[in-house]
């Protein structure tokens, strides 16, 4: 029972172990023997990304991947590694560790698993599932959806300050500042103005300030 290295020792103090005319063991006692290792645990494994985050988004690709086992391992190899929303490629390692490529198949959500009972340890046990890892993929450059009216909604005005709801096809991590817009005399009719400034509604969505 338990755990460990364990070996068979010789203590024939009472030199009761003879040869057929009665000699006496030359040494009575020996420690020197070949050991045996008990070990029970299953091996576990875990996936780290130095290019994405857990639950993260990336526009890299393809993101690289280690898969980090608890101890020395014998026959893992890409195919036990499933990918949902890409392909594994450029595998690697040996012992607890392996490298590993997964290039996203499309736009949107990647996951990458191991399932339990594809390696061994020397002892033969074999490994306990990893935790999922997942990861969103979009390389997808953002686009301009519209800009519209939005304060007064009516084309025709006579105050000398307007809002436009400016709106994009996906969120920015980067909002637009009044220097990215630019006042323009659509009939170069002598009208002026100043883009005054940059209200976030959302993370598409922006109101801008025309004086």
């Amino acid at each position: 029972s338990g755990q460990g290295d364990f070996r068979l020792d010789l203590n024939d103090a009472d030199s009761s172990i003879r040869d057929l005319v009665g000699n006496t063991l030359l040494l009575i006692s020996y420690s020197g023997g070949q050991i045996y290792t008990r070990d029970t645990d299953q091996p576990g494994v875990s996936l780290s990304s130095v290019t994405v985050a857990n639950a993260g988004l990336t526009n890299v690709t393809p993101a690289a991947f280690t898969a980090t086992f608890t101890e020395a391992v014998t026959g893992f190899d890409d195919t036990d590694i499933t990918v949902t929303g890409g392909a594994v490629g450029g595998f690697a390692g040996a012992g607890d560790t392996y490298t590993f490529n997964v290039t996203p198949s499309g736009q949107g959500a990647v996951t990458v698993n191991i399932a339990a009972d594809k390696a061994a340890d020397l002892a033969g046990n074999l490994n306990t599932a990893a935790s999922e890892y997942a990861f969103t993929f979009d390389s997808a450059q953002p686009a301009l959806d519209s800009i519209v009216r939005q304060a007064p909604a009516g084309q025709y005005l006579s105050a000398s300050s307007v809002v436009f709801q400016v709106s994009f096809d996906s969120d920015l991590q980067a909002a637009p500042v009044a220097g990215d817009f630019a006042f323009v005399d659509v009939n170069t009719s002598g009208v002026s103005g100043t883009v005054f400034a940059v209200a976030v509604v959302n993370a598409s969505t922006y109101n801008v300030t025309v004086n």
